[in-house]
C-alpha cells in the first residue's frame, strides 16, 4: 500500500438553512456520515436514518435540483452552524458496487502518516482511526469507499480515494 495526497475529489460544499428558521440540535446528526437529499413537491428534505427536516439552499437552486435531478451524487453532512447545514457532495458514475475486501496496514504507514504529522501518536490504532476517517463514507447500511481501477491495468490493483488523500493498493502477500 502506498500513501499519497489526493485533490481530485470535488470540494463542492453546499450551505442549507432549516427552514423553521431555528437552531438545529447537533446531537441529533452525525457529522462525516452519509445524508440523502430528497426533493418533493418543490419541498428540499434533508435525511439522515430517522431524522428529517426540510431546508432550503442558500444559493443555488437550480444547480442544485438539477444535480438531485441526476440522481448521481453521494452526498455528506461536514458541518452544522447554527440554523446551517453544510453538505458535501461527490459525483458517481456509476451504481456503487459491493465487494468483500480486507486490507492491512504496515508499520511503514504508520510511520508515513506520523512523521507527516496526520497523526499525533505513533500507533497503529491512530493510524487505522485516521484511515478510516480520512477513506470511509459512514452511513447507510455499509460504509463506502471511492476505488478506482484502469482498464489494462493490473487486476490485483488499484487506488481508493479520500477527503485529500489516495492510497494505491495492489495484492502483495
Amino acid at each position: 500500500m502506498k500513501l499519497g495526497k489526493f485533490i481530485g475529489l470535488s470540494k463542492y460544499t453546499v450551505r442549507l438553512i432549516e427552514s423553521g428558521g431555528e437552531s438545529i440540535q447537533k446531537d441529533h446528526w452525525n457529522i462525516g456520515e452519509e445524508i440523502s437529499l430528497i426533493e418533493d413537491s418543490g419541498i428540499l428534505y434533508l435525511q439522515q436514518g430517522s431524522i428529517i427536516t426540510s431546508v432550503e439552499p442558500a444559493e443555488g437552486r437550480q444547480n442544485l435540483s438539477l444535480k438531485l435531478s441526476r440522481n448521481q451524487a453521494l452526498w455528506s453532512l461536514t458541518s452544522i452552524r447554527k440554523n446551517q447545514f453544510f453538505v458535501r457532495s461527490v459525483d458517481v458514475s456509476d451504481a456503487p458496487d459491493t465487494i468483500n475486501l480486507d486490507i492491512g496496514v504496515s508499520d511503514t504507514i504508520v510511520q508515513q502518516l506520523y512523521g507527516s504529522s496526520q497523526i499525533k501518536e505513533d500507533s497503529m490504532d491512530a493510524a487505522l482511526a485516521w484511515l478510516k476517517d480520512e477513506f470511509l463514507l459512514e452511513g447507510g447500511r455499509h460504509p463506502r469507499i471511492f476505488v478506482s481501477s484502469y482498464t489494462g491495468g493490473e487486476a490485483d490493483a488499484f487506488e481508493i480515494r479520500g477527503r485529500e488523500w489516495i492510497v494505491s493498493i495492489n495484492n502483495e502477500v
